[in-house]
């Protein structure tokens, strides 16, 4: 196995020799490859030496011997001649996308070793939730906080994170939420490098208040003050891997095929949207969580009072969209708990009391009950209303939608078909909780979410989708419709991949063309984008491939129902 390690330090002072021979730089994240990956290798070998028992020394050769991928760091100099598509056809872009790609190819080999190890372990345990949450969680844990060492060096913060951000460094250093002093100090410049931060927000009595929700910003505010963005960071991996141990733990209930229920989860933990804002500072996982847990807890763990009021409570606390989500999961109580009035009373009490709270707090910073949501002030018919648009765009525009990045999503249709046969009870209250927040949504008139890749807004009901998914999976009888969907899985795979290994590309610029189709296309010489809808940029121009593509989708979730119906 030396000979992995030796490869692995050769090739890499080769190419920082290339790299500062073209650029006379350092670059941040290639001088520290040694030290991150000898980490990543020796936390797994120890966690895995204390669980299972292993010997130290074996699986740490077994993790070692994936340094050979960095072999491609030889082939450099090659890559540095090939033309790539503008903006990015420049030395320095080459050599961080090279190493970028070379660094999560070889993570990404890590811990599909890691997980399949675990699965090998557990063979005799699939049946104890408790041991495999913990090692889902911890194994997740470990990757999203490596993989976003590179996020957070590719992709500055951006969008709203910035004001997250300034919000806490206002909380941490100056106990209030005005943000007036803070531009004028210019305290920004901690975490937004080299630019100048806009004031975004609304102006009360003289006093500047984000209209981003407070609740957030006061959660991540101690680890903002531990460790500055590196913190928060953190906290969101923590979030992130929480939510796919839920996720888990809300699969494991609802379906006896448990060893799918393992490999569902892994699947999920690797997806888009939802892998895209393991390291953003925003809301998006946070609300996913909250939603997910008290699902689940209201369901399989009703002793759990206390926790479940906490998270329902904070739900509009983390959001306003998550308003119409909060007042279905309160109704999923009561229903669940229908026979224990006294229980429901206390749980509604809360409730009521927290919102409440809510806008005595809002009125108190913003003199309304909800301030606007927006940079502008837009009214209120205008802000929500019917948009054809946004009920078609979240799923198929080229650039926000779902299907692009996640393909094997569109089989979510055929996944209510089979829950409904399957597990009314679970059927009708998927549709409770994503039905109306999905009308909601797609009423904004910002639905694309404000410029990721996917959308952003679908993150708090991807749980959702997951069950679907699963419900589709586990009804397939037929050998060709399992190699279907085993093809979109490598898609869903694959796109993932690519956002987290070229990160440039996880930010679309609502102009109509998807990055990824924009880049194959400059490359083969013929425009594929055309082949795919844009609902936000001219969707007027866009019917033809809007009409094929609802057809398609149809077609393939049809076929699934009928096909499979032969078999029952």
């Amino acid at each position: 196995m030396i000979i992995c390690h030796l490869i692995f330090l050769f090739s890499y002072f080769f190419y920082y020799y290339i790299f500062f021979k073209n650029t006379g730089q350092i670059l941040y994240p290639v001088y520290l490859f040694p030290l991150i990956i000898y980490t990543i290798i020796l936390l797994l070998s120890f966690y895995f030496k204390i669980i299972f028992k292993v010997n130290l020394k074996k699986i740490f050769n077994d993790f070692s011997k994936f340094l050979f991928i960095f072999i491609l760091l030889f082939l450099t100099p090659f890559f540095l001649k090939v033309n790539i598509p503008q903006p990015h056809n420049f030395v320095l872009r080459k050599l961080e996308i090279f190493a970028g790609v070379t660094y999560i190819i070889c993570l990404t080999a890590i811990i599909i070793y890691a997980l399949n190890a675990l699965k090998e372990k557990i063979k005799d345990k699939y049946n104890d939730k408790k041991f495999l949450f913990k090692n889902i969680f911890v194994i997740f844990f470990i990757f999203y906080f490596f993989i976003s060492l590179w996020l957070n060096y590719v992709n500055q913060p951006t969008g709203d994170e910035p004001i997250y951000l300034l919000v806490s460094h206002s909380i941490v250093f100056d106990r209030d939420i005005d943000l007036k002093n803070n531009y004028e100090n210019k305290d920004y410049k901690r975490f937004y490098l080299n630019r100048e931060l806009k004031s975004q927000e609304i102006e009360i009595y003289g006093k500047l208040f984000s209209y981003h929700p407070f609740f957030y910003s006061l959660l991540i505010s101690p680890f903002y003050f531990a460790g500055g963005r590196l913190g928060v960071t953190i906290f969101s991996n923590f979030l992130s891997a929480l939510f796919i141990g839920f996720l888990f733990l809300l699969l494991f209930e609802i379906s006896d095929n448990k060893k799918m229920v393992f490999l569902m989860t892994i699947f999920s933990g690797f997806s888009m949207p939802f892998i895209m804002y393991i390291n953003q500072i925003c809301t998006e996982v946070l609300n996913g969580l909250l939603i997910l847990m008290s699902f689940y807890l209201i369901l399989y763990n009703k002793n759990k009072l206390l926790f479940i009021v906490l998270c329902v409570a904070l739900m509009p606390w983390t959001h306003f969209r998550n308003f119409i989500i909060w007042i279905f999961i309160i109704l999923i109580f009561i229903i669940e708990n229908r026979n224990e009035t006294l229980k429901i009373l206390k749980f509604v009490f809360v409730q009521i009391i927290s919102i409440f709270s809510l806008f005595i707090f809002n009125y108190m910073h913003y003199k309304v009950l909800i301030p606007r949501q927006t940079k502008e002030e837009i009214a209120f018919f205008d802000a929500f209303k019917l948009r054809l648009d946004g009920m078609l765009g979240l799923f198929l525009d080229q650039e926000f939608g779902l299907f692009f990045y996640t393909p094997l999503f569109i089989f979510i249709f055929a996944g209510f078909y089979f829950l409904y046969k399957e597990n009314r009870k679970i059927f009708y209250y998927m549709s409770m909780l994503f039905l109306p927040y999905y009308l909601f949504i797609s009423s904004w008139t910002l639905w694309n979410g404000g410029g990721g890749a996917s959308n952003r807004f679908l993150i708090p009901v991807f749980f959702i989708f997951v069950i679907l998914i699963f419900s589709v999976f586990n009804n397939l009888k037929d050998k060709i419709l399992k190699n279907i969907f085993y093809t979109g899985l490598i898609l869903n795979f694959l796109f993932s991949f690519i956002i987290i290994s070229i990160p440039w590309f996880r930010w679309n610029k609502g102009f109509g063309e998807n990055w990824i189709l924009k880049i194959i296309s400059d490359i083969i010489k013929i425009n594929i984008s055309d082949l795919f809808p844009s609902l936000w940029y001219q969707p007027q121009n866009n019917i033809i491939q809007i009409i094929i593509w609802i057809l398609l989708i149809s077609f393939i979730n049809i076929f699934i129902i009928i096909r499979n119906s032969r078999y029952e």
